[in-house]
C-alpha cells in the first residue's frame, strides 16, 4: 500500500513516544548485535535532512548515543502556571532536542531494560532522553541544520507545506541556474 521498501521489522506500538520506542527497542533482541547504531525518527518530524542523519551517527558511534539539537534563541522562561512566571531561564545555557536520535543498540536497551527492572519507566517523561536523563546518562550534542518542523497541530501542516514549496522553488532555481537565498 505505502510502497515502503527498506522495512525489515514491524511491531506494534504503544500508546505514548515512550513505550513505542521501548516496543520497537526490545523487538530488535535477537535481531541486531548490541554495538549496531539505531537511529530514531519522529513521524511527526519529516524534513530530517540526510547530513543531520550522518552527524548523528557519527557522534553515536563515538560516545555511544547522539541526539541533534539546537541552541534556543527565544528568551525562556519557567511557568508558575498556566497563566505567568516570575522565573527566567538563561537561554545560553539550554538546548532544544531535535530530530533524529541515535544509539548503539546495547545501551539503549540496557537502559530501558534497567528503567522496567527500577520501575520508573511510567514515571519519567515519555521520552528516551528523559529516560537516560533519569538514569544519570550523559546525552551527546550532534547537528540539526533544517528549520524544525513537527507536525503535532492542524496548523502546523500549513509550515510544513510552505516549507515543501520553497524548497521546490528553491530547486527549480537551481535547475534552471537563476541566484536565489
Amino acid at each position: 500500500m505505502y510502497n515502503i521498501s527498506k522495512k525489515k521489522w514491524i511491531c506494534t506500538g504503544g500508546s505514548t513516544f515512550q513505550e513505542s520506542t521501548m516496543r520497537g527497542i526490545f523487538n530488535l533482541k535477537g535481531r541486531i548485535k548490541r554495538d549496531d547504531i539505531v537511529v530514531i525518527s519522529f513521524g511527526v518530524s519529516p524534513m530530517t535532512p540526510q547530513e543531520d542523519i550522518n552527524d548523528s551517527i557519527r557522534v553515536c558511534k563515538i560516545y555511544g548515543n547522539a541526539i541533534a539539537s539546537v541552541d534556543i534563541d527565544l528568551c525562556t522562561c519557567v511557568k508558575d502556571d498556566e497563566y505567568s512566571t516570575t522565573q527566567n531561564m538563561i537561554r545560553e545555557t539550554l538546548k532544544g532536542f531535535a530530530n533524529p536520535w541515535t544509539f548503539r543498540y546495547g545501551e539503549v536497551c540496557s537502559a530501558y531494560e534497567e528503567a522496567v527492572n527500577k520501575e520508573i519507566i511510567n514515571d519519567i517523561e515519555l521520552h528516551t532522553t528523559s529516560l537516560y536523563l533519569a538514569l544519570g546518562k550523559r546525552l551527546w550534542f550532534s547537528q540539526s541544520t533544517s528549520v524544525q518542523c513537527k507536525i503535532t497541530h492542524k496548523k502546523d501542516i500549513d509550515v510544513f507545506e510552505g516549507q515543501l514549496l520553497l524548497k521546490k522553488y528553491r530547486d527549480e532555481k537551481r535547475q534552471f541556474g537563476k541566484d536565489i537565498l
